[in-house]
């Protein structure tokens, strides 16, 4: 016994020495706090009465109503929490707190109810996280089941902050152990934004606690484009669109919308074609002409209203559209000319025909001639015109919005009055020189004179200084015969006068040699023969001759092809001017004339007395004075030209 005693004094001593020493090493030294708030971690809200005990120095402390908690006077070093409350899952904090001398260290903290005996499924009996609504409109409402899998009763309530949640069924407390309670969530879906919402539900009780989340997807506005604006008149137009995409929620009206401001919208004129997604084509009608309008394609879901890109047009002025034709039958004081009303604007055409005038532009308060009414095409006359004077002509057209004219304009020009006449091309027939003429036009006045003017000097006319002829009035071709003198060159027009003065066609030069000149016909032209220059030559000498000839004031002389030769042959006698052969020294020479047809080295000519086709090789130079074989025949050429 006094063994034991002994031994419980020694402890006491050895422990007042050590308490002593450790005190004495503390004087002076600085404490710290260490302080926080716990609170609930599904809500948030502050968890009072929790029990906090700091470790490893064991000192406890409860939170206050506002989940704060404080320890005091503590000495530098780390620290760490531990937490528990009744209905809450225990806690160690293994956050390391490291407190400094004089210093305080905030540490809050968060603690988690117990699930305990709660538990959440569907209407099966499945443990659910997630009550999904979905996007289809008609479903507002869903449910759940709480069940209480524990041997105890639990109180319940369940809190959430959501605006699109109308209401959370009630729960009747308690749940008894092994009882099913449902819950029915009712949601408002015009309050959902597009995609996907989701909010959570809090299940608090005495024994535990949970948490649901609640999704529900919420529709976005539809998706429409815009068509073109086509058919535009002065008071309607067509227009459309297309709903690509419903956003989730039903279509229920679809159109287009205008206005004569920028973004029109359903306020404003518009026109309702359908439901649903897909194209559409509405007309717009009762508009005003000559506007600027804008027009936007709308459709509508329960989201509310989206518009499509805006297009721009203007309404046509109402008036007609009209074109001119080309002006014709232009004489010195009359003209015809016509148009077509290709639009009418809407309105009937009531009039419609000419305006002219001398200066550009001309409208109603110039000359004009009315044409009758409608779109029909139209012609008439211009009357009643100044000689020689310049005019501008329109086509016109007016409805009961008003009068329109032609976007182009024709001009004519009067003629001067005079008739209009040609000199016909002069012929020799039975040795007389025929000439004459064609009045095509009288100028709008009476023919009273036409013939021929002709003379030594240019531009032959009616003075003194010419000889004419008189053949007859009015229009048409006529015929004079001009008394001319053997080898002269004369100059000849025609002319035909009226009241308003003569006019004369063009000018011809008569070189009367050329004229006499023997004809002959070949394949529908008549050809003039130029005289044989008179010497014997190769077939080179005589091609070159005829290229080279200017005669009679023509240089498109050419040696004759064979077959053309021929027909020279046929008509000797009346043409003339050709040799036969000749006897000379005894010797007889025949004499042939050339033509440029040729085979490889052999040309074709015609032996003038027999009219035989013979060829001959290619004799090139321009005689035969080697006094060789082919020097017996002679070998001459005659150009000819085509006169017509």
């Amino acid at each position: 016994m006094r063994k034991i005693l002994f031994a419980l004094l020694s402890c006491m001593a050895l422990a007042t020495v050590w308490y002593g020493c450790s005190k004495n090493e503390d004087e002076g030294e600085q404490t710290g706090i260490i302080y926080g708030t716990v609170t609930d971690f599904a809500t948030g809200e502050p968890v009072g009465d929790a029990n906090v005990k700091l470790k490893p120095s064991g000192e406890t402390t409860l939170t206050g109503s506002d989940g704060s908690f404080e320890f005091t006077g503590l000495t530098a070093g780390k620290y760490t929490l531990q937490l528990s409350k009744a209905g809450y899952n225990d806690l160690d904090d293994d956050y390391v707190i490291q407190l400094e001398a004089g210093k305080n260290v905030k540490r809050d903290v968060q603690m988690r109810k117990q699930i305990a005996s709660l538990q959440v499924t569907d209407m099966a009996g499945n443990d659910i996280k997630e009550l999904d609504l979905g996007s289809q409109e008609s479903i507002t409402s869903k449910s759940f089941n709480i069940y209480n899998n524990g041997t105890l009763n639990i109180t319940c309530e369940i809190t959430y902050a959501c605006p699109w949640i109308t209401s959370v069924s009630n729960i009747t407390n308690p749940i008894k152990p092994g009882q099913t309670v449902t819950v029915t969530v009712t949601i408002d879906r015009t309050r959902l934004s597009g995609g996907e919402n989701s909010t959570l539900l809090h299940i608090i009780s005495n024994n535990g606690s949970n948490e649901i989340k609640v999704i529900a997807t919420g529709p976005d506005l539809p998706t429409v484009t815009t068509a073109g604006v086509t058919k535009i008149t002065a008071s309607s137009a067509t227009c459309g669109g297309n709903v690509i995409a419903d956003g989730g929620s039903y279509v229920t009206e679809r159109g287009i919308c205008w206005a004569t401001t920028n973004a029109p919208t359903t306020s404003n004129s518009h026109q309702a074609m359908g439901q649903g997604n897909g194209t559409f084509t509405c007309n717009m009608s009762n508009l005003e002409p000559n506007n600027v309008y804008y027009v936007r394609a709308y459709a509508i879901n329960s989201k509310g209203t989206a518009y499509g890109e805006q297009k721009q047009f203007t309404t046509a002025s109402g008036l007609p559209t009209v074109t001119i034709n080309s002006v014709t039958n232009i004489t010195a004081t009359s003209a015809t000319c016509g148009g077509s009303v290709s639009d009418n604007g809407g309105y009937a055409v009531t009039d419609k025909g000419l305006v002219w005038g001398t200066t550009q532009y001309p409208t109603l308060s110039n000359s004009h001639v009315s044409l009758g009414s409608g779109n029909a095409p139209f012609t008439g006359s211009m009357t009643n015109l100044s000689i020689g004077t310049t005019y501008y002509v329109r086509a016109y057209a007016t409805n009961s919005r008003g009068t329109s004219y032609s976007s182009t304009q024709q001009t004519l020009t009067t003629g001067n009055g005079l008739p209009t006449v040609t000199t016909t091309n002069v012929t020799m027939s039975g040795g007389k020189v025929v000439s004459g003429g064609n009045v095509t036009s009288s100028g709008g006045y009476t023919v009273t004179a036409r013939g021929i003017c002709y003379g030594v000097y240019p531009n032959p006319d009616l003075t003194a200084a010419y000889t004419h002829t008189t053949d007859g009035t009015g229009t048409g071709y006529f015929t004079s015969v001009i008394e001319a003198s053997e080898g002269s060159q004369i100059y000849v027009r025609a002319y035909a006068t009226n009241a308003n003065g003569t006019a004369y066609g063009e000018q011809v030069i008569l070189n009367l040699d050329y004229l006499r000149l023997p004809t002959f016909q070949f394949n529908g032209h008549t050809y003039k023969v130029a005289p044989d220059p008179g010497n014997f030559m190769g077939w080179g000498a005589a091609n070159a001759y005829c290229e080279n000839l200017t005669a009679y004031g023509y240089t498109d002389w050419k040696l004759p092809t064979v077959e053309e030769l021929e027909t020279m042959y046929a008509n000797r006698g009346v043409i003339g001017g050709f040799e036969t052969d000749n006897v000379r020294n005894g010797d007889t020479y025949y004499f042939f004339y050339w033509s440029s047809t040729k085979e490889i080295n052999q040309h074709y000519s015609i032996e003038w007395k027999s009219g035989q086709r013979m060829s001959w090789p290619s004799l090139e130079s321009a005689g035969c004075s080697d006094g060789s074989y082919y020097c017996y025949y002679h070998v001459h050429v005659r150009p000819i030209r085509v006169d017509n």
